[in-house]
């Protein structure tokens, strides 16, 4: 027995599984975001970075979602991912000059999620060139951790500086 769906059918297939898609991508954007404001209170983070983390997995989610929303409307996926390439070759080579702000913007998110260091923690920067930097974080943002030494002058730490350099914990 074949069943054929007909051409009013056919017609609703790629605008209902594109709706679904779209509320995929709601449910789990809102998902995301509080898990994100949970996490960021778990961690003691400031409610801006936390809003700022999940803009970028928001993102993430919204390219994903459009490349299905691509897929099921039946565009060649070499031809979106030839795109997509090119693109990020483009932003790749304006970014060259100024590496450190994508650099910056992964460590953030390393020290978001794999940190044990918080607001209010007191931390010395361990460097072998110097004394370090000794003092408490007053903020942590997307691109520098902000440390207030003893003199009450606020250091702006790079983060990928941060997370590549021996922090200790001082209690």
């Amino acid at each position: 027995m074949d069943y054929e769906i007909g051409a009013i059918g056919a017609m609703l297939i790629k605008p209902g599984l594109s709706a679904a898609v779209l509320v995929g991508y709601y449910i789990a954007t809102r998902l995301v975001d509080r898990w994100m404001t949970r996490h960021g209170e778990r961690k003691n983070a400031a409610p801006l970075r936390t809003f700022y983390i999940g803009k970028v997995f928001d993102l993430g989610l919204a390219v994903v979602a459009a490349l299905i929303v691509l897929l099921v409307w039946g565009i060649d996926y070499r031809s979106v991912f030839l795109f997509a390439s090119s693109i990020v070759a483009v932003l790749g080579v304006g970014f060259v000059a100024q590496w450190s702000i994508l650099s910056n913007i992964t460590a953030s998110i390393v020290i978001f999620f794999n940190y044990r260091t918080r607001l209010g923690d007191r931390i010395r920067v361990l460097d072998s060139e110097d004394a370090g930097i000794e003092g408490v974080i007053a903020d942590i943002n997307l691109f520098h951790v902000v440390i207030r030494d003893d003199a009450g002058n606020l250091i702006h730490h790079p983060n990928n500086l941060f997370i590549q350099k021996p922090v200790m914990k001082i209690q």
